[in-house]
Protein backbone atom coordinates (compact mmCIF):
# COMPACT_ATOMS: atom_id res chain seq x y z
CA UNK A 1 0.00 0.00 0.00
CA UNK A 2 0.79 3.60 -0.45
CA UNK A 3 -0.27 7.04 -1.45
CA UNK A 4 0.70 9.07 -4.30
CA UNK A 5 1.26 12.59 -2.54
CA UNK A 6 1.39 14.19 -6.05
CA UNK A 7 -0.88 16.43 -8.08
CA UNK A 8 -1.48 15.62 -11.71
CA UNK A 9 0.77 18.10 -14.02
CA UNK A 10 -1.62 19.07 -16.66
CA UNK A 11 -2.46 22.25 -18.73
CA UNK A 12 -5.17 23.30 -16.71
CA UNK A 13 -3.52 22.90 -13.35
CA UNK A 14 -3.58 26.02 -11.07
CA UNK A 15 -0.18 28.14 -11.17
CA UNK A 16 1.26 30.91 -8.66
CA UNK A 17 0.37 34.23 -10.08
CA UNK A 18 1.99 35.50 -13.10
CA UNK A 19 3.97 31.90 -13.89
CA UNK A 20 3.52 30.20 -17.46
CA UNK A 21 0.06 27.17 -17.89
CA UNK A 22 2.22 24.15 -18.60
CA UNK A 23 1.96 23.91 -22.57
CA UNK A 24 1.87 20.08 -23.53
CA UNK A 25 2.24 19.43 -27.64
CA UNK A 26 2.44 16.15 -29.73
CA UNK A 27 5.30 16.29 -32.27
CA UNK A 28 4.17 12.45 -33.43
CA UNK A 29 1.61 10.49 -33.37
CA UNK A 30 0.91 7.13 -34.22
CA UNK A 31 -2.26 7.71 -34.56
CA UNK A 32 -1.16 9.88 -37.53
CA UNK A 33 0.98 7.33 -39.33
CA UNK A 34 3.94 8.16 -37.21
CA UNK A 35 6.24 5.09 -35.61
CA UNK A 36 6.10 6.43 -32.00
CA UNK A 37 4.27 9.17 -30.20
CA UNK A 38 6.30 11.73 -28.83
CA UNK A 39 5.17 15.00 -26.66
CA UNK A 40 7.38 17.94 -25.18
CA UNK A 41 6.05 20.12 -22.63
CA UNK A 42 6.92 23.46 -21.82
CA UNK A 43 6.59 24.74 -18.12
CA UNK A 44 8.25 26.56 -15.01
CA UNK A 45 9.80 24.31 -13.08
CA UNK A 46 7.74 25.19 -9.79
CA UNK A 47 4.46 23.69 -11.31
CA UNK A 48 2.39 21.64 -9.19
CA UNK A 49 4.12 19.48 -6.74
CA UNK A 50 7.57 20.09 -6.67
CA UNK A 51 11.31 20.41 -4.80
CA UNK A 52 12.73 24.32 -4.05
CA UNK A 53 16.89 24.29 -4.55
CA UNK A 54 18.77 27.00 -2.55
CA UNK A 55 19.27 28.60 -5.85
CA UNK A 56 15.74 29.49 -6.13
CA UNK A 57 16.70 32.11 -4.15
CA UNK A 58 20.61 32.26 -4.01
CA UNK A 59 23.19 33.06 -6.00
CA UNK A 60 26.10 30.01 -6.42
CA UNK A 61 23.37 27.89 -3.88
CA UNK A 62 23.10 24.49 -4.26
CA UNK A 63 21.21 22.94 -7.68
CA UNK A 64 18.12 20.71 -7.68
CA UNK A 65 20.49 18.11 -9.25
CA UNK A 66 23.07 18.26 -6.35
CA UNK A 67 20.28 17.73 -3.62
CA UNK A 68 21.20 14.32 -1.63
CA UNK A 69 18.77 11.99 -1.87
CA UNK A 70 19.34 10.67 1.49
CA UNK A 71 17.15 13.79 2.68
CA UNK A 72 14.16 13.28 -0.06
CA UNK A 73 14.02 9.69 0.59
CA UNK A 74 13.56 8.13 4.27
CA UNK A 75 10.98 8.15 7.28
CA UNK A 76 8.73 11.14 7.13
CA UNK A 77 5.89 12.02 9.43
CA UNK A 78 2.19 14.06 8.32
CA UNK A 79 1.34 16.31 10.90
CA UNK A 80 -2.44 18.03 11.01
CA UNK A 81 -2.52 21.80 11.49
CA UNK A 82 -5.66 22.76 13.39
CA UNK A 83 -7.77 24.57 10.61
CA UNK A 84 -7.66 27.75 13.38
CA UNK A 85 -4.22 27.89 12.43
CA UNK A 86 -3.79 31.27 10.01
CA UNK A 87 -0.18 29.95 9.45
CA UNK A 88 2.30 27.40 11.10
CA UNK A 89 2.94 29.07 13.72
CA UNK A 90 5.91 28.46 16.49
CA UNK A 91 3.75 27.79 19.27
CA UNK A 92 2.19 25.14 17.32
CA UNK A 93 5.30 23.61 16.61
CA UNK A 94 6.49 23.59 20.78
CA UNK A 95 3.03 21.79 21.46
CA UNK A 96 3.89 18.81 19.41
CA UNK A 97 6.18 15.74 20.45
CA UNK A 98 9.81 16.54 20.84
CA UNK A 99 12.10 15.97 19.35
CA UNK A 100 10.78 16.27 15.71
CA UNK A 101 11.06 14.65 12.97
CA UNK A 102 13.65 15.34 10.62
CA UNK A 103 11.23 14.79 7.32
CA UNK A 104 7.81 16.56 8.03
CA UNK A 105 4.75 17.24 5.71
CA UNK A 106 2.27 19.78 7.21
CA UNK A 107 -1.60 18.81 6.19
CA UNK A 108 -3.41 22.31 6.87
CA UNK A 109 -6.42 23.70 6.08
CA UNK A 110 -5.49 23.74 2.55
CA UNK A 111 -5.88 20.37 2.07
CA UNK A 112 -9.38 20.50 3.12
CA UNK A 113 -10.26 23.41 0.71
CA UNK A 114 -8.55 21.11 -2.53
CA UNK A 115 -11.02 18.44 -0.89
CA UNK A 116 -13.96 20.93 -1.58
CA UNK A 117 -13.22 22.72 -4.36
CA UNK A 118 -10.42 21.08 -6.27
CA UNK A 119 -6.70 22.37 -7.02
CA UNK A 120 -7.00 26.10 -7.36
CA UNK A 121 -4.78 29.26 -6.57
CA UNK A 122 -6.17 31.75 -3.53
CA UNK A 123 -3.64 34.15 -1.59
CA UNK A 124 -4.84 32.86 1.74
CA UNK A 125 -3.43 29.59 1.82
CA UNK A 126 -1.34 28.45 4.95
CA UNK A 127 2.11 28.68 5.21
CA UNK A 128 4.76 28.65 7.54
CA UNK A 129 5.73 32.01 9.95
CA UNK A 130 9.24 32.66 9.74
CA UNK A 131 9.38 32.24 13.41
CA UNK A 132 8.68 28.33 13.02
CA UNK A 133 10.73 28.06 10.15
CA UNK A 134 14.13 29.09 13.02
CA UNK A 135 12.49 26.50 14.90
CA UNK A 136 12.57 23.95 12.57
CA UNK A 137 16.02 24.55 11.64
CA UNK A 138 17.17 24.49 14.88
CA UNK A 139 15.46 21.44 15.26
CA UNK A 140 17.48 19.48 12.88
CA UNK A 141 14.40 19.17 10.23
CA UNK A 142 15.97 18.68 7.15
CA UNK A 143 13.00 18.01 4.53
CA UNK A 144 9.60 20.61 5.11
CA UNK A 145 6.48 19.63 2.74
CA UNK A 146 3.48 21.79 2.65
CA UNK A 147 0.21 21.28 0.97
CA UNK A 148 0.34 24.71 -0.03
CA UNK A 149 1.76 26.78 -2.89
CA UNK A 150 4.69 28.13 -0.80
CA UNK A 151 5.98 27.89 2.11
CA UNK A 152 5.75 31.69 2.68
CA UNK A 153 2.89 33.41 2.98
CA UNK A 154 1.55 34.92 -0.12
CA UNK A 155 1.99 38.75 1.09
CA UNK A 156 5.50 37.70 2.36
CA UNK A 157 7.37 39.54 -0.88
CA UNK A 158 10.97 38.62 0.45
CA UNK A 159 10.42 35.06 0.94
CA UNK A 160 11.73 35.23 4.47
CA UNK A 161 10.71 30.88 5.54
CA UNK A 162 12.62 30.23 2.14
CA UNK A 163 15.62 32.06 3.18
CA UNK A 164 15.97 30.55 6.54
CA UNK A 165 15.26 26.91 5.27
CA UNK A 166 17.46 26.76 2.39
CA UNK A 167 20.10 28.41 3.41
CA UNK A 168 19.80 26.16 5.87
CA UNK A 169 20.04 23.21 4.19
CA UNK A 170 16.60 22.14 4.45
CA UNK A 171 14.66 20.67 1.49
CA UNK A 172 11.91 22.31 0.79
CA UNK A 173 8.96 20.58 -1.21
CA UNK A 174 5.38 22.60 -2.05
CA UNK A 175 1.90 21.88 -3.09
CA UNK A 176 2.12 18.10 -1.81
CA UNK A 177 -0.85 16.31 -2.62
CA UNK A 178 -2.39 15.26 1.12
CA UNK A 179 -6.31 14.83 0.55
CA UNK A 180 -6.10 10.70 0.97
CA UNK A 181 -3.21 11.07 3.49
CA UNK A 182 -4.14 10.18 6.74
CA UNK A 183 -1.85 11.81 9.88
CA UNK A 184 0.84 9.39 11.03
CA UNK A 185 4.45 8.50 10.47
CA UNK A 186 5.47 7.24 6.55
CA UNK A 187 8.08 6.04 4.60
CA UNK A 188 9.00 8.76 2.47
CA UNK A 189 10.18 8.68 -1.38
CA UNK A 190 10.45 12.19 -3.20
CA UNK A 191 11.65 12.14 -6.62
CA UNK A 192 12.35 15.49 -8.34
CA UNK A 193 13.29 15.68 -12.24
CA UNK A 194 17.21 15.76 -12.19
CA UNK A 195 17.95 18.58 -14.00
CA UNK A 196 21.21 20.37 -14.61
CA UNK A 197 21.81 23.33 -12.75
CA UNK A 198 18.20 24.04 -12.18
CA UNK A 199 16.35 25.97 -8.93
CA UNK A 200 13.43 23.70 -8.85
CA UNK A 201 11.51 20.78 -10.22
CA UNK A 202 8.90 18.97 -10.51
CA UNK A 203 8.51 15.65 -7.91
CA UNK A 204 6.43 12.78 -7.77
CA UNK A 205 6.07 11.78 -3.73
CA UNK A 206 5.17 8.66 -2.74
CA UNK A 207 4.15 7.93 1.17
CA UNK A 208 4.53 4.23 2.17
CA UNK A 209 2.78 3.25 5.26
CA UNK A 210 5.32 2.24 8.08
CA UNK A 211 3.66 -1.43 8.08
CA UNK A 212 4.56 -1.22 4.01
CA UNK A 213 7.68 0.55 4.22
CA UNK A 214 10.01 -0.65 1.34
CA UNK A 215 13.16 -0.11 3.73
CA UNK A 216 15.07 -3.72 3.33
CA UNK A 217 15.46 -5.60 6.70
CA UNK A 218 18.19 -4.66 8.40
CA UNK A 219 18.15 -1.01 6.80
CA UNK A 220 17.73 1.64 9.26
CA UNK A 221 16.65 5.47 8.45
CA UNK A 222 16.37 8.05 11.62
Amino acid sequence: MMYDASFVLSSSIAVWPGDPKPEFRTISSVENGDVATTSVAHLCLHTGTHVDAPAHLFQNGKTIDAILPEILIGNATVIPVPFNYVHITIDFLKSLPQPLPRRILFRTRNTQRWQKAGLHFTPDYAALEPEAAQFLVHSGVQLVGVDGFSVDAFDAAELPVHRILLSAGVVIVELVNLQQVPEGNYFLVCAPLKIEHADGAPARVFLFPEASSPIPPGVSDK
